[in-house]
């Protein structure tokens, strides 16, 4: 039954935008100062409001953003326009075809995407909420704000 209990408080709090946000807040630490995360991508990408009201995309593995709309129908209209490479919806399709993933699962990469890995169905693997945040979080941490091109040894936590 503690398994089960377990398992049941962790699909609730993936279903707490209070609770995925304090979460992403303590992982990315000052990196996501500022934001008010509501949505993410199938990769654990998030979509999030800045401190001007505008809609940013903040890439999970480096925490980088990029303001992407200015209100809610300008971001609605760029996901219809954009759909695959805001959701990842086409390798979802590929990945559901011979593989189960489950509502709080993401996909994560076995090359990370930073260090060149595809974007293709041989180069993913599920993971859970909360341990995809706290990886990608990890990663982030490591290589914000270091320039292009910059060595760098990843720590795996």
């Amino acid at each position: 039954m503690e398994v089960f209990s377990l398992i049941h408080h962790c699909i609730h709090q993936f279903h707490n935008i209070e609770f995925v946000n304090s979460l992403l807040k303590e992982e990315y630490g000052h990196i996501a100062d500022g934001l008010m995360f509501f949505g993410e991508d199938i990769f654990g990408n998030q979509f999030c409001f800045n401190e001007e009201g505008e809609i940013a995309f903040f890439n999970a593995e480096t925490g980088e953003r990029e303001v992407v709309a200015y209100d809610v129908t300008d971001w609605i209209d760029l996901l219809f326009e954009e759909v695959d490479y805001f959701t990842g919806y086409e390798l979802l399709v590929q990945w559901k075809a011979k593989n189960k993933l489950d509502f709080n699962q993401r996909l994560s990469p076995k090359i990370l995407f930073i260090l060149g890995g595809e974007y293709a169905v041989s180069n993913l693997y599920s993971s859970s909420f909360p341990s995809y945040i706290k990886t990608t979080a990890n990663i982030a941490r490591q290589v914000y704000d270091l320039p292009d091109g910059t060595p760098f040894k990843l720590k795996i936590d």
